[in-house]
């Protein structure tokens, strides 16, 4: 289950401002949401902040997120230079790292560690891969190009609000959609990625499962190099094996997700992927989408269901007779570039980047290769060794 953790601004609390108006809306679409009430609110601290925040997150993950208030935000970031496992994201509203127009001495010397200690930008940059920042181009409290530039170290996007003021309830944010909108898109970006990076990982099994295959066929590598790979193979049988029977499993479960019609939540299924912009562009542009998607499915039509009847029988369901089925290398080939024009297709709304697996068959086949030599040059060593240890014959 996805987690949002807010917090607060500095004098600020869970129950002012757009706080509980958001967390009741964020429970309502299936977040957990935990607003904690921060320590000595009035004269914050940056390590009584950060233990409090490492109290409410317990062990962070890629389901959680944070939106920060003010002085929130930083308490966050301060928080994830203290974490090693990647978040889901942040929204992070009216943040800064450096203030202006402070009240009195007593509030400067407050703020004074907060500006002045360093944090470490490299660092939040392999924790925290996706956030946004929401600024008002008027917050009294100043420093409004520094601010956007230093969030932009971080990769933030950056979203300007005109004359929102410090985004507070008094500034007429009692209620704050805007929020809600851009933790959705983090979301998707996040699943966007999630999917990408699966379907690359089911295209490199494939061409494992397809390139060890190949090194036993007589009528590609001939009749004396195949029996040498089968010896092989029999020899490193407990590890041949289970590497074969993974990547066969890896890249037919990958890719029937990604085609199933199945309605599953929290699955990387292009019904899924679709679904999440369909709210973001016009009815016609979906439709158009929908359609460039249907003639690409249409295309590759059997080799789909071929992938489905091989995960219903083979892998998530095993059957005790199995039947034997071709799979022609070309047509699953085929299929994984009709992924990738999909998802081409969507990157525009998701990270606008493209994707090019052209070198992938490549690379896996000359790793496959090179293990395969090094255990045929490994193996003649030993053979070898032990012809000059008992002084035998073994024609090494």
């Amino acid at each position: 289950m996805r987690r949002v953790i807010i917090i607060h601004r500095w004098e600020g609390g869970s129950h002012d401002d757009w706080r509980p108006w958001l967390k009741s809306e964020l429970e309502k679409i299936g977040y957990e949401v935990l607003v904690p009430d921060m320590p000595d609110t009035n004269t914050p601290v940056i390590e009584k902040w950060v233990s409090k925040i490492k109290e409410v997150v317990g062990e962070p993950d890629g389901d959680t997120y944070f939106i920060g208030h003010s002085i929130g935000c930083q308490a966050i970031l301060r928080y994830l230079q203290t974490v090693d496992t990647p978040v889901g994201g942040a929204v992070f509203v009216a943040g800064w790292f450096n203030l202006s127009n402070l009240e009195s001495d007593e509030v400067k010397e407050i703020a004074k560690p907060w500006i002045e200690m360093p944090m470490d930008i490299d660092k939040l940059r392999t924790i925290l891969h996706r956030s946004t920042l929401l600024i008002s181009d008027n917050d009294p409290y100043g420093y409004f190009e520094e601010n956007k530039q230093k969030f932009g170290m971080l990769k933030s996007e950056m979203k300007i609000i005109h004359n929102g003021g410090h985004l507070t309830a008094e500034d007429g944010y009692s209620e704050f959609p805007q929020i809600i909108s851009e933790l959705k898109n983090i979301v998707i970006k996040q699943y966007f990625q999630i999917t990408t990076d699966r379907m690359f990982t089911a295209l490199e099994s494939f061409h494992l499962w397809k390139k060890m295959n190949m090194l036993m066929n007589i009528n590609e590598v001939g009749p004396e190099v195949a029996q040498k790979n089968v010896d092989i193979f029999r020899k490193h049988w407990d590890f041949f094996h289970p590497v074969m029977a993974g990547a066969y499993k890896m890249f037919i479960i990958d890719l029937s997700i990604f085609f199933d019609a199945e309605k599953y939540e929290d699955t990387f299924s292009l019904h899924k992927l679709v679904e999440s912009i369909k709210e973001s562009i016009s009815e016609s542009e979906y439709k158009d989408l929908l359609q460039k998607i249907k003639d690409i499915k249409k295309k590759h039509g059997p080799a789909i269901n071929l992938l489905l009847t091989l995960r219903n029988s083979d892998v998530a369901h095993q059957k005790m007779e199995k039947k034997k089925r071709l799979i022609i290398y070309k047509e699953i080939e085929d299929l994984f570039i009709g992924v990738q024009e999909i998802l081409n297709l969507l990157s525009k709304y998701f990270n606008g980047a493209y994707t090019m697996w052209d070198h992938v068959g490549k690379n896996v086949e000359h790793g496959t290769e090179w293990v395969m030599e090094n255990l045929e040059r490994g193996e003649k060593d030993r053979l070898k060794e032990i012809e000059e240890k008992y002084k035998v014959d073994l024609g090494a």
